[in-house]
């Protein structure tokens, strides 16, 4: 099958970038930040079985695992770009996969991402904050703002995930449109 490079939607670099740990540096007008993904994670099991790839158990595992390289860079206009590598002892490259694949991490990545929304929102919202007021704390948190996000947007975003139960999204197929960035 056709294998392309495992790149994460430009909208959603700047939350992970901020809500996962990583390494972080700055140059030349460009932000990193290099997210080591434990195998023992979530994320890194659900890459693994995407790849079919074989953990070997012995006392030096883990000896693979996966990075997230998220970069935000300024030249007139933000540029955001994330991809992910397989680092195998210590010999980092870039993860392919097929294209299916590709989306189907994208969209749980955008399900987390949506989620996140909801449950910060609701949360404003029960210290009687409106829902305008919410999704803009949400957005100066994330510093969404500065790479294009808009307020009407997110808030719309927002009550389409309310229309269902919060982690409908994990259950059911949703559209991953994303409309009003950049």
């Amino acid at each position: 099958m056709n294998q392309v490079l495992v790149t994460i939607r430009p909208h959603l670099i700047p939350f992970f970038f901020e809500e996962m740990e990583g390494t972080l540096a700055s140059y030349e007008g460009q932000k990193v930040n290099m997210i080591r993904l434990l195998p023992s994670s979530s994320l890194a099991n659900y890459l693994y079985t995407q790849i079919n790839y074989v953990k070997k158990n012995s006392r030096n595992f883990p000896n693979d695992q996966f990075l997230f390289y998220l970069s935000i860079q300024f030249k007139q206009f933000y540029i955001l770009s994330g991809t992910v590598y397989l680092d195998q002892k210590g010999e980092r490259s870039e993860l392919k996969m097929e294209l299916d694949k590709v989306r189907d991490l994208n969209n749980l990545l955008e399900d987390i991402f949506r989620t996140s929304l909801v449950m910060f929102v609701d949360g404003c919202r029960a210290g009687k904050l409106g829902v305008s007021k919410s999704v803009l704390l949400f957005m100066e948190k994330y510093n969404l703002i500065e790479y294009g996000f808009e307020v009407p947007t997110m808030r719309k975003m927002y009550y389409e995930q309310k229309k269902k139960k919060v982690l409908n999204r994990f259950q059911k197929r949703s559209t991953n449109q994303v409309i009003g960035f950049f």
